[in-house]
């Protein structure tokens, strides 16, 4: 919260203006930098994905499906992935034994992808990575660190989704 001063408080018309500027410049920053770190975060990311021997798209398809199968269509649209792409990363998996493609019971046309129990344990252990520290993180001080779990909890619930039809 900015403090008022005696001088800011005296009666110039601009000062409203220059208030929203200074938000707006904040604010901005504040994007810059979140996309800055995201970035470099992405990277650290993908270097522990890539000492796996895996893609980034195929651990977000292994999380899909963690909650049960999934349809290609379904997986398709869930990672924003082409379903001529999609059906390349499902390939690989498989071959890695991580997941299982089977025809629906019902429409045989549709394909059904679940993970196996091999991708469950290795999932599970990628999980369990991810819930380390960034080098980063541990660079920081246990004060920073407080801090930045507070302001990231509170950026989650502003940035969680409304759903439809709720108040």
């Amino acid at each position: 919260m900015e403090r008022r001063t005696p001088e800011s408080s005296r009666g110039s018309t601009d000062s409203g203006s220059e208030a929203a500027t200074g938000v707006a410049q904040r604010t901005n920053e504040l994007a810059q930098t979140f996309f800055a770190l995201l970035t470099r975060h992405r990277s650290y990311f993908q270097g522990v994905v890539g000492e796996l021997g895996i893609s980034v798209t195929q651990v977000h398809i292994m999380q899909f499906l963690s909650d049960g199968p999934m349809t290609m269509r379904e997986l398709a649209i869930k990672s924003c992935c082409e379903p001529s792409n999609l059906t390349g990363v499902i390939d690989k998996l498989q071959a890695k034994r991580f997941v299982s493609r089977r025809a629906d019971r019902k429409d045989r046309r549709i394909k059904l992808v679940s993970l196996t129990r091999t991708g469950v344990t290795f999932r599970d252990k990628l999980m369990a990575r991810f819930g380390e520290p960034a080098p980063w993180m541990a660079q920081l001080s246990a004060e920073d660190q407080r801090q930045l779990i507070a302001i990231l909890q509170r950026a989650i619930v502003l940035a969680t989704p409304v759903e439809k039809g709720s108040p």
